[in-house]
């Protein structure tokens, strides 16, 4: 027969048969220059499939063939050989056998550690507006300080408060999270409630942001923390301080600065799980202008927050920043950048229209790092492909690398 009418019979595709016939596994006539195959040649197949089967490679499986095409097989060291053969498999097997029921057990150990039956090991404990930070708030109108009406609150936290400042502008506190009513009203961009970001991202993306995030720590382990304030800004996509605070002890205030409720209400939700009594200030607002005082915090991180605001504003990031930071304070993060004129960026433009003609262009981001903040240091990590299909990363063009550059400057 000939070699299509093989494949038919065998299921095997006309390369594997053309692989087979190279490593001797069957051997064919040849008539004309073409395979000739017989039932001797689907014999062979049916057993090349049934060692397959019980797990021998390829090699394995061209010794017992050539052991049997050169014996008759009725030999006693013949089949005594072939015999210790299948009982060193079966040994094999066995093994993995007990491997795999090992790993299953370990899959099970740690599918019970974080299945939600085990939330009575958390705190789950309400967190809310710290009463001892209230002074933290200024209106940003004027730069007074808010009185609180009508609150619900508790020696710890408020929960649920009206704000309001001499000059009447008005801010709630709702869920413990200061809510100014400056939303984002555009569609170019969504609360990531379920942290999609972070997930399939290619594995160098997250060798980066691994050395990122060690970079930032040992920054803030280098400081005395103790009653500082540390501020984080637009971190509906990436955010360190989430991620990172039940590393730190809990002496310092937080401030988290998100254009989303939601996202902020998940995020202090999942905190008051695996933290004990944190001072976190929460405040919803999409404008540029926060109602927290002026020159109040310690250090900005800035894990490519830069990115973020430059994305939805075409406001200068640091100039906006750059006002809440004591003197001697300082901000340090990181960036992501293309090269300039890249086809990722003119996608970037495309998919947010809204965005700054800075977007993504390191050296004029860090040329405005060194304008408003002075012993500035920044740092190149290695290049990393950056596609993914979502958010800003599906514009990633391919062949185009993106630059991730950690940075910090003090005032």
């Amino acid at each position: 027969m000939r070699t299509g009418k093989f494949s038919e019979l065998t299921g095997l595709s006309k390369d594997t048969i053309y692989y087979y016939i190279d490593r001797g596994l069957i051997y064919p006539d040849k008539v004309n220059n073409r395979y000739s195959f017989n039932k001797k040649n689907l014999e062979n197949v049916e057993i090349i499939k049934l060692y397959q089967d019980m797990d021998f490679s390829i090699d394995e499986i061209i010794s017992i063939i050539s052991l049997w095409n050169w014996s008759n097989n009725t030999e006693e060291n013949i089949k005594n050989e072939h015999l210790n053969r299948l009982l060193k498999k079966e040994r094999e097997i066995e093994n993995d056998i007990s491997k795999l029921v090992r790993k299953k057990e370990l899959l099970i150990d740690e599918i019970n550690r974080i299945d939600c039956k085990n939330e009575e090991n958390f705190n789950n404990i309400e967190i809310g507006f710290p009463v001892k930070n209230i002074e933290v708030l200024s209106c940003p109108r004027c730069n007074n300080q808010f009185s609180i009406n009508n609150a619900s609150m508790n020696s710890k936290y408020i929960f649920n408060a009206d704000l309001e400042c001499s000059c009447g502008h008005k801010l709630k506190i709702k869920n413990g999270i200061v809510v100014t009513g400056n939303k984002y009203k555009s569609f170019y961009d969504k609360p990531d409630i379920n942290r999609d970001l972070y997930l399939d991202m290619p594995s160098i993306y997250y060798k980066s942001l691994n050395i990122i995030g060690n970079e930032i720590s040992k920054y803030l382990n280098s400081l005395e923390l103790e009653n500082k304030i540390i501020m984080e800004t637009n971190i509906n996509g990436f955010s360190f301080l989430y991620n990172n605070l039940k590393c730190f002890k809990n002496n310092f205030t937080i401030i988290l600065i998100d254009k989303y409720e939601e996202v902020l209400l998940n995020y202090k939700n999942q905190l008051s799980k695996v933290l004990e009594n944190p001072n976190i200030v929460f405040i919803a607002d999409d404008s540029l202008e926060y109602p927290i005082k002026k020159e109040v915090v310690d250090v900005v991180i800035s894990l490519f927050s830069g990115n973020e605001h430059q994305l939805y504003k075409k406001d200068n990031y640091f100039e906006n920043i750059y006002k809440y930071i004591k003197n001697n304070g300082s901000i340090v993060g990181a960036y992501q950048s293309y090269e300039p004129n890249s086809k990722s960026i003119k996608n970037l433009k495309i998919k947010y229209p809204e965005s700054s003609e800075r977007l993504y262009l390191k050296n004029i981001f860090l040329d405005n790092l060194n304008k408003f903040f002075k012993q500035t240091k920044s740092v190149d990590l290695e290049k990393v492909n950056a596609y993914s299909n979502k958010h800003s990363f599906e514009c990633h063009e391919k062949g185009d690398l993106m630059t991730h550059t950690i940075f910090k400057g003090i005032k």
